[in-house]
């Protein structure tokens, strides 16, 4: 039981180092990423709110939910393409890193 503790902090502590280690740009490109999956949820005509749930939960290490949730509400409202939902949200997210 001892060893099992050990093990799982081991894990959750490297888990938090990969996330700390994200840059901005990798972090653009992951958030970008789930722009384009909630724009073809919206396509699919799932529900935005559902769509925010699934997508929190899937793996988005380093990402907090606000960011998910910002990012697939910008999708529903933007009404764009997948690939081009996920150009865009890139594009404007690393406008914000110069800034």
């Amino acid at each position: 039981m001892r060893y099992t503790g050990i093990i799982f902090l081991t894990a959750l502590l490297s888990t938090q180092a990969i996330a700390a280690d994200m840059t901005p740009e990798e972090k653009c490109s992951k958030l970008g990423d789930i722009a384009k999956q909630a724009s073809q949820m919206r396509l699919d005509g799932k529900d935005m709110n559902k769509a925010i749930e699934t997508l929190q939960k899937a793996d988005n290490k380093g990402l907090s939910a606000d960011r998910v949730s910002g990012a697939v509400r910008i999708s529903y409202m933007a009404k764009m393409k997948p690939d081009s939902m996920r150009d865009y949200y890139i594009s404007e997210c690393k406008k914000d890193i110069l800034r």
